[in-house]
């Protein structure tokens, strides 16, 4: 075997210190670049502000409407036609709501279910359109009114309809429904009358 001369033992030396001093340096930079990159920097967290409550304004009855929309606008559905804030029942049928199973006593959300259903049931007849169907619910002297009507729809002779529950306590009390005809006497206004 071969001696190894001094020179060389140091040369050797020297190679290894430096190789364990640059596997170091690149060890703590890989340590560094990890802690900064995918663990940010660390600071103190910031301090939880409490919540200040927000003033509501409440919304007028047409925000309310639109806000309530149960189906999203369907670009070439004719648009719905104008709500109206104040409701009358004797503009309203209940004879003409007889289709829809609902009836009086009936649980506030059995019977909105069922208007529901009624309403965005899907249109006969391959490639018909959906008619657009909006709600609203609201508080009227404690009894909470709901109102949910339709346009767009593929049938000739009926162009809206509208029907309106109302309960109290959570119960429905009283229900009725009208429609806007397309053709008759009045086409496009509201009646409780059967469109021809």
């Amino acid at each position: 075997m071969m001696a190894v001369s001094g020179t060389r033992k140091n040369l050797i030396r020297i190679i290894a210190i430096v190789g364990i001093g640059v596997i170091g340096f690149m060890v703590a930079m890989k340590i560094w670049i990890a802690s900064t990159v995918f663990l940010g920097d660390a600071e103190p967290a910031p301090t939880p502000v409490a919540a200040v409550p927000m003033p509501v304004e409440p919304l007028d009855a047409r925000e309310q409407i639109a806000r309530n929309m149960v189906s999203p606008a369907i670009p070439g559905t004719p648009v719905m036609p104008e709500a109206d804030l104040t409701l009358d029942p004797s503009d309203y049928s209940r004879d003409l709501a007889r289709f829809i199973p609902i009836e009086r006593g009936m649980d506030r959300y059995a019977a909105k279910d069922a208007l529901l259903l009624y309403y965005i049931a899907e249109p006969e007849g391959e490639g018909a359109q959906r008619p657009k169907v909006s709600s609203t619910e609201r508080i009227v002297d404690g009894a909470t009114l709901f109102v949910i009507r339709r346009s767009g729809l593929a049938d000739d002779s009926i162009a809206a309809e509208e029907t309106y529950a109302l309960f109290d306590a959570n119960r429905l009390v009283e229900y009725g429904s009208r429609q806007q005809c397309r053709r008759g006497d009045t086409p496009n206004q509201w009646t409780t009358e059967l469109c021809p």
